[in-house]
């Protein structure tokens, strides 16, 4: 079912399992019952229903991650509806917004896929609006694959066509490592050909594309359901990688997704363990220096990942943008905590720095909440930062931050209040 959702960009008509030929209605059924039998180790037979088409299949939905829990539940949602009601919803609310009825049976279809291959249930599972998947409401007209009478699928199907070519992967990497660079962490979705792919699909992607570079090899890399490392850790230090080397683990890591059909927790290098966030870095400038020099390097650098994510300045464009959102919230005694300020629009000084000092520090930002006494009152709060070296006041002035909100001149700052 996967394979034949990504070849023909649309559900068959009839799927034919265990010799017995059922509807896509009674397959949605199949598939999230025996997902939640997985779940719960239950060997029960499923009986096949009799089950209506929904009649009004709709869908608003963002790309995205289902995790364990949520498509564990929703598995049972669906199949106590189509209990209750003998036909299929029109669509099931996510976290994600509201999947119609073919996406569900194409999502469902990853996830027993991937136990099919891991014994396992995933961690979570990639979704896509299903426009994106069977070029409904594209801008480019699309020509139909399915054949014109309804189609039969048996569990033999096609070889997935849900793939990218290695130089579309090397035009991404330029893109994924100044993103780093500038925001000293991994992006949550790198679009890659026009598709949406997972940082540990992107790794993927990458080590593939930089073993089929060594080879000469033009074939195309298969997109995967990969989940995270579930412990991810690291012990590197500074140094550089050999070509031979950097070869060598490109081929140990995607052996290992192919194996376990999750990211390693480490590889395990001449200068040490590299946990995922790094590799993907790491990997990502080899890519991209291709892209530049046409050819792969003679070595690439290594530097720890806890060190690429102190720098204590951060970038100056994402500090321009805390203090940007954040001059937009009014002053008023109704919110004393960055959470309240956010729901009702504005807050007292308190409520501020709250939220300056955790935007800082979700930005990797040095920054620190100062508390002390002015004309005014004896327990006002503001925020400094780091940089190069010193710690200097949130710019309030510059920015047009209520006169509230700003550090006094002139005044011997107090307590520490918070610092990170």
């Amino acid at each position: 079912m996967k394979n034949y959702v990504e070849s023909k960009n649309t559900v068959p008509s009839t799927v034919t399992v265990d010799n017995k030929q059922v509807t896509s209605e009674q397959y949605l059924y199949l598939l999230t019952s025996s997902v939640t039998n997985l779940n719960k180790n239950n060997n029960n037979a499923i009986t096949v229903k009799s089950i209506v088409k929904a009649p009004k299949p709709t869908e608003s939905l963002k790309s995205g991650n289902l995790l364990k829990s949520e498509y564990i539940k929703l598995a049972g949602d669906i199949s106590t509806f189509i209990n209750t009601n003998g036909r299929l919803p029109n669509f099931v609310d996510t976290s994600k917004g509201k999947m119609r009825p073919e996406n569900m049976i194409y999502t469902y279809s990853n996830v027993v896929a991937f136990y099919k291959t891991n014994n396992r249930l995933p961690n979570y599972v990639s979704i896509t609006p299903w426009k994106n998947i069977s070029g409904e409401g594209s801008s480019t007209p699309t020509t139909p694959n399915a054949p014109s009478t309804p189609s039969t699928l048996s569990t033999s199907s096609t070889p997935s066509t849900n793939s990218i070519d290695t130089g579309s992967v090397v035009n991404s990497s330029n893109v994924v490592k100044n993103y780093v660079e500038s925001n000293k962490s991994v992006p949550n979705t790198v679009t890659v050909a026009g598709k949406n792919i997972t940082p540990e699909q992107y790794l993927y992607l990458l080590t593939s594309s930089v073993i089929n570079l060594n080879q000469n090899n033009k074939n195309n890399i298969t997109i995967k359901s990969i989940a995270k490392a579930p412990n991810p850790r690291e012990n590197v230090k500074s140094g550089i990688l050999s070509k031979s080397e950097y070869i060598s683990l490109a081929n140990s890591i995607t052996a290992f997704i192919n194996n376990n059909g999750r990211l390693p927790n480490f590889i395990s290098t001449s200068l040490g363990n590299m946990r995922p966030e790094n590799l993907i870095y790491t990997y990502s400038k080899v890519a991209a220096f291709y892209k530049t020099n046409n050819r792969l390097p003679t070595s690439v650098s290594v530097t720890p990942w806890s060190t690429l994510k102190s720098v204590s300045e951060g970038s100056p464009a994402t500090i321009d943008g805390i203090f940007k959102t954040a001059a937009r919230y009014g002053y008023s005694s109704a919110a004393h905590d960055a959470a309240t300020m956010v729901k009702i629009g504005s807050g007292d000084c308190w409520a501020m720095s709250d939220y300056l000092f955790k935007q800082l520090k979700s930005a990797n930002v040095k920054a620190r909440i100062l508390q002390y006494a002015t004309a005014y009152t004896s327990n006002h709060r503001s925020v400094q930062y780091r940089v190069n070296g010193a710690w200097i006041d949130v710019p309030y002035r510059t920015y047009g931050f209520h006169v509230n909100f700003r550090n006094t001149y002139a005044t011997k700052y107090g307590t520490v209040i918070a610092s990170c």
